[in-house]
């Protein structure tokens, strides 16, 4: 019930509530700054995505012991003015559902729990290919996996953009993969079978 698809409209309102235009393309991550989550690649990414389609935006939630070096990356790669640092966030669904593409690019993973709120807000994901991640697919194609090269990941959030059927496909399957595997009634039952 937290989490859920945007309608267009609420889309709509929350972009320019956040000052982003309808055309640019939204990149969002989730996570702490530190060595796992490999945030170095998203930034370079971007500054690659950038050079084709430069109305583009980075939204990065979260901080850590890396911060202030991705800040300073940022700047070298020249991707400041599309790079937003906002912090820890107590509310991720507003920036969620304005975004159109989730990354996550971490170096290993367990259950990832904002990857699974991307997805049941609707956003599609590209994620690296690394255990814990590509776990996600492993019932049907809920996530673009991409081999660990910015490149890579620029070229996967540029085909998302372009690719509307690839979009709506991986949305339906994500979203539909979330509210079977993850929905609290029917786990709370199926673990209330499993002790009787």
């Amino acid at each position: 019930t937290k989490y859920y698809p945007a309608t267009d409209d609420e889309k709509h309102r929350l972009r320019q509530q956040l000052g982003i235009s309808p055309s640019t393309l939204t990149v969002i991550s989730i996570g702490g700054c530190s060595y796992i989550k490999r945030h170095e690649d998203i930034l370079q990414a971007i500054a690659i995505a950038r050079n084709q389609y430069p109305d583009i935006l980075y939204l990065h939630l979260g901080e850590g012991d890396k911060t202030e070096e991705e800040k300073h990356l940022c700047d070298s790669l020249g991707i400041s003015s599309v790079t937003r640092f906002l912090g820890n966030q107590k509310d991720v669904r507003p920036y969620l559902i304005a975004s159109d593409v989730y990354v996550m690019t971490s170096r290993n993973e367990g259950m990832p729990i904002t990857a699974i709120e991307a997805m049941a807000c609707g956003v599609p994901s590209v994620f690296y290919n690394e255990q814990g991640l590509r776990d996600f697919n492993q019932y049907g194609k809920c996530s673009v996996l991409v081999e660990e090269q910015p490149a890579k990941l620029a070229e996967a959030i540029l085909a998302l953009r372009s690719d509307q059927a690839l979009h709506q496909r991986l949305v339906s399957q994500a979203r539909s993969y979330v509210t079977q595997a993850y929905d609290m009634p029917t786990n709370v039952r199926k673990i209330f079978e499993l002790y009787q």
